[in-house]
């Protein structure tokens, strides 16, 4: 019992002595440790930036263009009514077929128009000879001024009843009011037509009218008189020129009516077709760049990512001011830039990057994997 009494003390003395010992080398490597990874965490972080392609884009002076959605319409169309009543006796003019103005479309039954003109013409001549008769009278004193009056009243009556039905007789045609294409008849043969019902409709597709609506920041910016283009889908171009701007904004979208007149010699265009209006806004510096670049910024603004001097990503908005086949002008940004044209997907503004010019070895971005 006596020597497990000494042996206690010696045991404790010796553990608090490897103790302090493994504290101390634990310290030594861990410092060691410390300063190798401090000396090649630089090399690290530069191998893990993001690797963007990016382009050199300098500024050129370019047309502003406005862009609107558009329909093709005829530049006329009418509506053609029976100006007098009667059974259709014939059809001249089919559905579909070109006529020139003044050509007739259709006519009516004469019926016995021609046997009242001449009765009436009749009663006109023997009104003109006692017009004249009294008028010789009138010059010797033999009438009196009332009576001739009235003599010459009954002549203006009969000259009025001649003309009226030669009036009605012109009406029994039907003519075309204009060069165009009969789009469609309403009437057939034998159908009887009273006053004012409609008959035909003509279009005159010579000259389209393509129309469309300016948003109210760009309505002031539009003059009468000047050259618009019609884009067709299927890839045409059609040149105009604005004849009509609203001075009053529809209520409820606060847009203003615009009208370009187009050419149509060849009748190529069809009324009804969808079009893109462009309509010259004045001259802006801006950059030609891929649609596909183009992003949105955390406050939903169109814009474009940049390389900055230092290699930090930079956000700029940017505006459309013309559209191309194969890319879009953009205003907004400085005269020259380092636009991120491949891998802007997959870095954020502020975020430092390592950018390459396209084509070089190693250019393309990491992928994502899944």
């Amino acid at each position: 019992m006596n020597k497990a009494t000494l042996t206690h003390p010696v045991s404790l003395a010796l553990f608090a002595t490897l103790a302090f010992a493994a504290w101390m080398l634990s310290g030594l490597f861990d410092t060691g440790a410390r300063e190798a990874n401090d000396g090649n965490a630089p090399i690290v972080a530069e191998r893990d930036l993001m690797r963007v392609e990016v382009l050199e884009s300098q500024a050129a002076d370019v047309t502003r263009e406005i862009m609107i959605q558009g329909q093709m319409d005829p530049l006329r169309e009418a509506q053609l009514k029976a100006e007098t009543a009667g059974r259709v006796e014939a059809i001249l003019a089919k559905k579909g077929l070109r006529v020139k103005r003044g050509e007739a479309i259709l006519t009516l039954a004469m019926n016995d128009r021609e046997a009242r003109l001449l009765e009436a013409r009749a009663r006109l001549r023997h009104a003109t000879a006692r017009a004249d008769a009294a008028a010789r009278l009138r010059d010797k004193s033999y009438l009196d001024q009332v009576s001739l009056m009235e003599i010459e009243t009954a002549q203006a009556s009969a000259r009025a009843e001649v003309e009226k039905i030669e009036l009605e007789i012109r009406n029994t045609r039907i003519v075309a009011p204009f060069d165009g294409i009969v789009n469609d008849r309403i009437v057939e043969v034998g159908d009887y037509v009273g006053i004012g019902d409609p008959v035909a409709t003509m279009v005159d597709d010579n000259t389209m009218l393509a129309s469309g609506y300016l948003p109210q920041q760009s309505v002031g910016k539009i003059s009468l008189g000047q050259t618009a283009t019609a884009r067709l889908f299927s890839g045409e171009e059609m040149q105009g020129k604005v004849t009509y701007i609203s001075a009053q904004s529809a209520n409820e979208s606060r847009t203003f009516r615009v009208e370009v007149e187009i050419p149509n010699p060849e009748h190529e265009l069809n009324s009804g077709i969808s079009t893109m209006l462009s309509l010259a806004a004045g001259s802006t510096e801006a950059h030609f760049i891929s649609p596909s670049i183009l992003s949105l910024g955390e406050q939903e603004q169109l814009g474009v990512k940049l390389v900055a001097d230092d290699n930090r990503v930079v956000f700029h908005p940017v505006e459309v001011v013309r559209t191309e086949r194969n890319g879009v002008w953009v205003a907004g940004l400085p005269q020259r830039v380092t636009l991120i044209t491949m891998g802007q997907g997959f870095v954020n503004p502020g975020e430092k990057v390592a950018p390459v010019e396209p084509g070089r070895q190693g250019s393309a971005p990491p992928t994502l994997s899944m």
